[in-house]
């Protein structure tokens, strides 16, 4: 019989310095996204933070809820959570353990639940549970700016995975020519001024109040501090634990780096908070007006060079529209779709309502 466990904050703590999570041969959790998920000010003590599927004590599956707040109107917010790194032992599918742990989770949270970033496999699941409508699809946007072609044609056809140490050997000369001539064509400099943050400040906080009145998640500077300070991959190298963990919790580079933008008069006229792992680049929050759209991209390209980046990938409306009715230093531009769906308390709470998600909102900024 498979017995579902439900871990708060004090649990969880507990639980990941116990005996027993450091014997699992499958962690469901990593240690520094526990301790991060413990002091999310937007979690309350008795918030389920992970649910754990046993089968006469053997972990068989786990499910994460990151809780998170959302806001109907100025006056009105409720509290919510994502699920988020559903697993479940391959010994062990098909046998309604995944439909138990989703279900346990939408109870969560007073039954306020969002998915994003899932599977199509994972959406029939949700389909057939009943417990999810559509809530939102976002279209964004990602810049190739070197050759991927053992990454990207390997999945299209099985013909293209016997060919991957050529399509190695294409890429590598490839860019190798690509980085000689982007030396040659570096990006025109900033036309706005702007400077490196490490945390939101008061003075950026109240840029941010006047340019999120529509959001739906209103994170402010408790919450994006401690999303910048508490991240969920590190980086540094595999290791036990993290070969243990099924989902990223360490790669070779990984940073948050928030950019603020100055008109000539010094006036802040936009925030930029860039996620970079190794060579590629999200945008997982953007503020700023439509009128200064086109100096934020120069921005954006600037450091697309400066960093050597790959790929760079953002959902921020007017980007997306500036990206691809301009031209810029891109060997492909793919178009992309983010969908979001929720449980029905939540949905029938925004039915009517215009809202923004922004990139970064879920566990989208942590990975």
């Amino acid at each position: 019989m498979i017995e579902i466990q439900s871990l708060n904050k004090q649990q969880l703590t507990e639980f990941v310095h116990s005996d027993r999570f450091r014997r699992l041969p499958n962690l469901p959790i990593s240690a520094h996204r526990a301790a991060s998920q413990a002091c999310n000010p937007r979690a309350r003590e008795d918030d389920i933070l992970l649910l754990l599927a046993w089968w006469n004590n053997e972990l068989v599956g786990y499910l994460g809820v990151l809780p998170d707040q959302y806001f109907v109107n100025d006056q009105q917010s409720y509290p919510c959570g994502w699920l988020s790194c559903l697993w479940v032992s391959e010994a062990h599918r098909g046998q309604s353990i995944a439909k138990l742990l989703v279900t346990r989770g939408a109870e969560t949270m007073g039954g306020h639940i969002l998915i994003t970033e899932f599977t199509h496999h994972a959406k029939q699941l949700y389909d057939k549970l009943g417990l999810f409508s559509d809530l939102k699809i976002s279209t964004g946007i990602r810049l190739y700016r070197r050759l991927e072609l053992h990454r990207l044609l390997p999945p299209k056809r099985p013909f293209f995975r016997k060919i991957m140490p050529l399509l190695r050997l294409t890429d590598h000369l490839g860019n190798a020519v690509i980085n000689a001539l982007s030396q040659l064509l570096k990006p025109q400099t900033p036309s706005l001024q702007y400077a490196y943050t490490t945390e939101i400040t008061p003075e950026i906080q109240a840029f941010i109040a006047k340019n999120q009145q529509h959001e739906l998640f209103r994170r402010g500077q408790t919450e994006l501090n401690w999303a910048l300070k508490n991240p969920w991959i590190h980086a540094g190298h595999q290791d036990e634990n993290s070969r243990k963990y099924y989902f990223s919790s360490v790669d070779h580079t990984f940073d948050y780096i928030g950019v603020t933008a100055y008109d000539a008069e010094m006036n802040l006229v936009a925030l930029l908070l860039f996620a970079k792992r190794n060579h590629t680049l999200k945008l997982p929050y953007c503020y700023c007006s439509t009128a200064h759209i086109p100096p934020v991209a120069e921005i954006i390209d600037f450091h697309l060079h400066l960093w050597n980046i790959k790929t760079f990938t953002t959902f921020h409306p007017q980007l997306v529209e500036h990206y691809h009715a301009t031209r810029t230093a891109a060997l492909h531009k793919k178009n992309l779709k983010r969908h979001y769906i929720a449980t029905k308390p939540m949905t029938e709470n925004l039915n009517g309502r215009t809202f923004q998600i922004q990139d970064g909102d879920g566990d989208c900024f942590f990975t």
